[in-house]
Order: structure tokens, then C-alpha cells, then sequence
């Protein structure tokens, strides 16, 4: 199935990706899916499962992947202490990386599995 990846909210595309493919499941994080999800009348997780690709408690009972965002800003800020510790001004002439592992979120909009 293809993917329908977009940054811009279009409905209608959503409509007829959605009516084409029959997804088990949605992965979004800005558009208003659960909005759409709801003008189609479609039953979360009985017809649809939605899951929320930078959850917050905020969007709960949504399940979704939490990023870790405070983890990761202290990474960052140790990363950058380190650099100036060791006297690294302006841009590195190689780039560093820095990753936090993200959590699972269980939740409503899933179905068990």
C-alpha cells in the first residue's frame, strides 16, 4: 500500500487515499487525522487504528511513540557543553548525532494485540 505522506492538511486527498487503501493503521503527527478520521465516521481502533508519531500526554488516550523530547534536550545540552568544554566553536567540519530512544505509549486508538 502506499504511503500518503503530505505536510499540507488536504481532506480530500486523505478521503481518497483512505477509500483507495483501507488502512489498519494511520502514523501522523501534525495533520488533523483524527479530525478526518471522524467526518468519515470511522470507529477508532475497530475500523481504523491511529497512532501519534510525536505523542505528548497531551495526546492521550491516543497510543503513540513519545520521543523523549526532555531526554533528548538534556543530550543536546550535554553535547553542547562538551563542545565548548573542549573549546569547539562554529560549525563542527564533522557532524555529531545525538539519539534518544523513544517509548512506546499504549493506548485507546489501537486495537490489542
Amino acid at each position: 500500500m502506499p504511503a500518503l505522506i503530505t505536510q499540507s492538511a488536504d481532506e480530500e486527498r486523505f478521503r481518497e487515499w483512505f477509500a483507495a487503501h483501507r488502512p489498519d493503521v494511520i502514523l501522523f503527527s501534525e495533520l488533523p487525522i483524527t479530525a478526518w478520521v471522524e467526518k468519515l465516521k470511522l470507529r477508532v481502533p475497530n475500523d481504523v487504528g491511529l497512532v501519534h508519531l510525536d505523542w505528548s500526554p497531551g495526546e492521550a488516550p491516543l497510543a503513540g511513540l513519545d520521543a523523549n523530547a526532555e531526554m533528548l534536550g538534556e543530550a543536546a545540552t550535554d553535547l553542547l557543553v562538551g563542545q565548548l568544554q573542549a573549546n569547539e566553536y562554529g560549525i563542527p567540519r564533522h557532524e555529531k548525532i545525538v539519539a534518544v530512544r523513544g517509548e512506546w505509549v499504549p493506548g485507546a486508538s489501537v486495537r490489542p494485540p
